[in-house]
């Protein structure tokens, strides 16, 4: 975790948790006290690093919009060195970087109905519901054009009064739900890996996403999201990307489906490069093929 003192590091190093991860935290918990003390807080007075609540659980920002829990972020911490260097792959104009699980790129099983619903009382407006519902449809529509996945609106639990409810808990064959969560600019929104478990996966809409003068296409910010949730890491964690841009944070073994692509939806607008629109670039489509096979629509 990022610390701006020992005092909460303590609490952390309290808790019952397995003998590799306690020494794993009390390795690194000066060098995360160092990396966090000019970061902002908006949480806990006694927590600097930009967090983001999600229910009632409090998760951490980084990379903009991947959301940590306190032991994945001192890890974060732990790995807060220079970017490593990413092989390219022998698949070329091929792109997109995904992550292993057992030796293989992490994906969604074959057959897999992406369905969610998106909580239209966690909304402050009528409209900026429809606008978020018709914009991920939309987002959606993008990456089923260029890959054999399917994601499927049930607006059937859209009305339900319980937003925070986990989407498993509505229907077993539920994956996620889509919601307003106000995060106070921390992020314009945030997603989930497929290896994350059922409370976990939540696509977040911040209010800044719904305010004039956003600088990035909203369709564009949602084609992004589902990029994680398809298991796709962002590209400018990778070594050939600019200095400037974030680093890498997760403990996970890379798998490249294709040389650096700073024009990648996955990539941030950062260091000069990047594209705002956020569009699903050639090498975009090539990669998301090379994991997810060709669209269902022409099989």
């Amino acid at each position: 975790m990022f610390f701006r003192d020992r005092t909460l590091a303590a609490e952390i190093l309290s808790r019952p948790r397995d003998p590799h991860m306690e020494a794993m935290i009390t390795g690194y918990v000066d060098e995360a006290a160092k990396i966090a003390h000019n970061a902002p807080s908006v949480v806990l007075p006694d927590v600097t690093g930009r967090s983001a609540k999600s229910d009632e659980q409090r998760l951490h920002v980084v990379e903009g919009d991947l959301l940590l829990d306190d032991d994945e972020l001192v890890a974060y911490a732990a790995r807060n060195a220079p970017r490593p260097l990413i092989p390219n792959s022998p698949l070329g104009d091929s792109g997109l970087v995904g992550f292993e699980t057992e030796g293989a790129a992490t994906r969604w099983d074959e057959g897999t109905v992406l369905r969610y619903s998106v909580m239209r009382r966690s909304f402050l407006r009528e409209a900026d519901y429809r606008r978020a519902a018709r914009n991920l449809r939309a987002a959606a529509d993008d990456w089923e054009e260029v890959c054999g996945v399917r994601f499927e609106h049930v607006d059937s639990f859209d009305d339900h009064d319980d937003i925070a409810r986990p989407a498993s808990e509505f229907r077993d064959d539920l994956v996620f739900t889509a919601r307003l969560q106000d995060q106070g600019g921390t992020l314009i929104a945030a997603a989930f890996f497929p290896t994350q478990p059922p409370p976990r996966r939540k696509v977040i809409f911040d209010s800044s996403y719904f305010r004039p003068g956003l600088r990035f296409n909203r369709v564009g910010v949602l084609r992004h999201e589902l990029g994680h949730v398809l298991g796709f890491r962002h590209e400018h964690i990778r070594s050939g990307a600019p200095a400037e841009c974030p680093g890498d944070t997760e403990d996970v073994t890379l798998f490249p489906f294709g040389d650096y692509d700073p024009r990648s939806v996955m990539h941030y607008f950062c260091g000069g490069v990047g594209n705002p629109r956020l569009t699903l670039s050639v090498s975009d489509k090539k990669g998301a093929r090379q994991l997810y096979g060709p669209p269902l629509s022409t099989r």
